[in-house]
């Protein structure tokens, strides 16, 4: 019969069988479980929310105080390490003609043709290290002159390497900043 060269003939022979069989069902399971977590779920990639915020303050001897804050969420598992963060800081004067850029190919995104700002916020500084689950918050501030109504914020940074990961945001600027006596202390 067929079945007695599948089936082993004696109790020694049925446990060396089940032995082997559970180590081969095992390695599967476990290699399953690998590429399920690294290309399924791609829990050790980079996890990481990127957003912009900003606080201006009242103008004062020509400029406002506007107090741009980088905020760098790692949601992954695994530490990043980011080389270079780059900040621009780019306005546009209030009754200027609304332009559309024209280098980046979008044919509907606003020129900011003023640049204020352009600088590695880390230059000089080493390597900015975000172990996983930490917010990372890092603040640059800026003069922007009173006459400037709307600014354009883009950061970006390169960490894997040079992966890139950016955000923007317009913010608008105008009498109602926040007045230095109204601040609460963080």
């Amino acid at each position: 019969m067929v079945w007695k060269w599948i089936y082993p003939k004696n109790s020694e022979e049925n446990m060396a069988f089940l032995e082997t069989s559970n180590t081969g069902i095992t390695v599967i399971l476990a290699l399953l479980a690998m590429y399920i977590a690294y290309y399924i779920e791609r829990k050790y990639k980079a996890r990481i929310q990127f957003h912009l915020e900003a606080n201006c303050f009242a103008a004062q001897q020509g400029y406002y105080i506007v107090e741009v804050v980088v905020i760098i969420n790692n949601k992954g598992l695994v530490r990043h390490v980011i080389d270079t963060l780059d900040l621009k800081i780019f306005g546009i004067k209030p009754g200027k003609n609304i332009e559309l850029r024209k280098k980046e190919g979008i044919h509907s995104a606003v020129n900011f043709p003023e640049l204020f700002v352009d600088a590695n916020i880390l230059k000089n500084k080493g390597k900015l290290f975000i172990e996983p689950g930490v917010v990372q918050q890092i603040t640059y501030i800026a003069r922007i002159p009173e006459d400037i109504r709307l600014i354009f914020v883009k950061s970006s940074f390169k960490y894997h390497k040079n992966s890139t990961h950016s955000a923007q945001k317009i913010f608008e600027l105008s009498g109602e900043c926040k007045s230095p006596d109204k601040i609460i202390s963080r």
